[in-house]
């Protein structure tokens, strides 16, 4: 039960942030939505790094909500980066 509340927080923030990104990623250059996300990545994973069998609920929380944010941006753009080459009658 405790680790799906420390996950929910996080869940909430993809949702939100992967639909914003999806949209900017329209009028953006994607390189620069993707460098953003690769630089959130490594200072959300880096976070993790400080962990130890005395960390709280709440720092838990937070590195997930962080965690869940960077990867938003990368989701989304490196999926419509794939797709660049390939023809829209290839794409099913």
């Amino acid at each position: 039960m405790d680790a799906g509340m420390i996950g929910l927080p996080g869940t909430i923030c993809q949702l939100i942030v992967i639909q914003t990104i999806g949209y900017a990623s329209d009028k953006t250059d994607i390189r620069r939505i993707i460098f953003v996300g690769l630089v959130l990545s490594t200072l959300a994973v880096w976070n993790f790094s400080s962990f130890n069998l005395n960390t709280g609920y709440d720092d838990l929380v937070w590195a997930r909500v962080y965690f869940s944010i960077s990867i938003s941006f990368l989701a989304a753009t490196v999926n419509t980066v794939a797709y660049y080459g390939v023809p829209p009658e290839r794409r099913y």
